[in-house]
């Protein structure tokens, strides 16, 4: 997630279509800014879009009307006639006045199972090793294209998942409205969803209303 970036995106889309495997990207409104033309290459490539605020906010500090402003302004930027089904919240922050909002909206907030942390290095072979260790079935594994890294380290995770079998599914159906999709350990945001089999089992993060999940 947190695209697109230019070069760097272009490089996983055309990755992930060499092993054909789609996957769902939670980009931002101020990056849509510098590249105005990716979200429509990422559809003509087959993935979905899903909202990550326009400003990389935290929603949590934000009331209703303000939660609002950072998704509904994202909506314009993206391609005519898209009807985007989900929103991941930024640094997995969330809390009842989120999900208001995005079940108002028919958003589902998508969180994840494993986080390499490939924002916090560039370490290939550790990334790999993380999304390997941590992948299991019906898992969402969380990255972001942002720098090379971690593009290589996705397509050499991928190509040892596949090897072993594992298959990649996104976007998630049905989607529920509302609803919070997926367990989270830590921060950020590129989704791939990790499927031994064709139907996905969604998992829903559970506990209270309010359940809140700060960068470090």
């Amino acid at each position: 997630d947190d695209g697109p970036s230019g070069s760097v995106t272009k490089n996983l889309l055309t990755g992930l279509e060499a092993r054909g495997v789609h996957a769902t990207f939670f980009i931002c409104g101020y990056r849509i800014n510098s590249y105005p033309s990716y979200p429509q290459m990422i559809l003509d490539y087959g993935h979905e879009i899903g909202l990550h605020t326009v400003n990389h906010a935290n929603l949590t500090k934000l009331n209703q009307d303000g939660i609002r402003k950072e998704l509904e302004g994202m909506l314009n930027q993206l391609p005519a006639g898209y009807q985007v089904r989900l929103m991941r919240p930024p640094g997995g922050a969330y809390n009842s006045s989120v999900k208001a909002v995005c079940l108002d909206m028919g958003l589902s907030i998508v969180m994840w199972s494993v986080d390499p942390q490939d924002w916090a290095t560039n370490d290939v072979d550790l990334i790999v090793s993380r999304i390997v260790n941590g992948a299991s079935h019906g898992g969402i594994i969380l990255m972001h294209d942002l720098k090379s890294s971690s593009v290589t380290a996705a397509l050499k995770a991928i190509d040892k998942l596949q090897d072993r079998g594992r298959f990649f599914i996104a976007p998630m159906d049905p989607v529920y409205e509302g609803q919070v999709i997926g367990e989270h350990t830590r921060e950020r945001d590129l989704t791939i969803n990790i499927c031994k089999t064709k139907k996905l089992t969604n998992m829903r993060a559970s506990g209270s209303d309010d359940k809140v999940m700060l960068p470090p």
